[in-house]
């Protein structure tokens, strides 16, 4: 386990941050919904990371949402003492890079936590980014549905989604992380 820096929040009481490194799978989950911004995810070239800053952590009043979140139970929010001033790095690992369009896309651990608990065992949803996976659908079912020897009219899901975004006016890029 690793600890994080503790905060003088409320009273005179902070709090400090404890991850258990081998079984967070950097799913962001406790980054996301963290209401005082204490936990974030950073894209550090092809490293993906989780950062606590006990300064902003407020302990959710008794009743932390990261700890409560957390699909593998890898945090734990307790009082303590003192505050260590500005970010503590909790845990690091490697993205995925897509097979298809070569995108970083997933943490490699969230891809290997989905497939311990059965819900990716499939090759495709572990070497390609969603986008390239519902390409890849899109086109199989539009093929399927063609005549013999018919050409699909979009070979490419992302040609069909920028002309699906000009129609709309919506952006349909997903959008770049940023580097910290």
């Amino acid at each position: 386990m690793r600890s994080a820096g503790e905060n003088q929040g409320g009273a005179g009481r902070g709090f400090a941050v404890r991850v258990d490194a081998d079984a967070c799978s950097l799913c962001e989950a406790c980054a996301r919904r963290c209401p005082k911004g204490a936990l974030r995810r950073a894209l550090e070239g092809e490293i993906a990371a989780l950062y606590f800053d006990a300064v902003r952590c407020d302990g959710c009043g008794g009743a932390p949402r990261c700890q409560r979140l957390c699909p593998e139970t890898a945090l734990q929010v307790a009082p303590a003492a003192a505050a260590a001033p500005g970010e503590i790095l909790l845990v690091r690992g490697a993205m995925q890079r897509c097979s298809h369009c070569g995108e970083l896309f997933a943490p490699v651990r969230r891809i290997a936590a989905a497939a311990k608990k059965g819900a990716a065992t499939a090759e495709m949803f572990q070497e390609m980014c969603p986008l390239c996976r519902r390409e890849d659908l899109v086109v199989h079912v539009i093929d399927e549905q063609q005549a013999p020897g018919e050409k699909a009219e979009f070979r490419s899901g992302r040609e069909a989604l920028k002309k699906a975004g000009a129609r709309s006016g919506r952006k349909t890029e997903p959008p770049k992380p940023p580097i910290a």
